[in-house]
């Protein structure tokens, strides 16, 4: 069985990413928030196709109304589990992701799924800010 692999931007992506589905927020506001000019620029964010700046992340982070620490808690928490579970977590995006390309829609549905019911987590009451509309 090929070893199935990710990369750590693809994780902190969907951990976005669910948090926004979670919170009813489209790709059109998070791209807005982000300066970047169009939906489709923020959704190869998400998926780990474009890096993300710093800034991006803390612009992001107060869209979702998190901090961008809390982020990137969560994507360390679904790396680990990805590691423990024997998924190959990348620190950076690898130059040859053909290899994995197939085994990538079925990571990506992993770290989506943890990423969401983590972000559903995280929506119950608790003293984060407020996420802007």
């Amino acid at each position: 069985m090929p070893t199935q692999e990710t990369f750590y931007g693809q994780i902190l992506g969907q951990v976005i990413r669910g948090r926004r589905e979670v919170l009813g927020i489209t790709l059109l506001a998070m791209a807005e928030s982000v300066a970047l000019a169009t939906p489709s620029g923020w959704s190869r964010v998400e998926t780990g196709d474009t890096a993300m700046t710093v800034g991006q992340l803390r612009k992001a982070a107060k869209k979702l109304g998190m901090e961008p620490a809390a982020i990137v808690r969560q994507a360390d928490v679904i790396a680990s589990q990805l590691e423990a579970s024997g998924i190959v977590v990348h620190d950076d995006k690898p130059k040859n992701v053909g290899k994995w390309l197939l085994g990538g829609a079925g990571i990506l549905a992993l770290v989506a799924g943890a990423a969401v019911a983590a972000s559903k987590m995280t929506s119950e009451p608790s003293d984060e800010k407020e996420p802007e509309k």
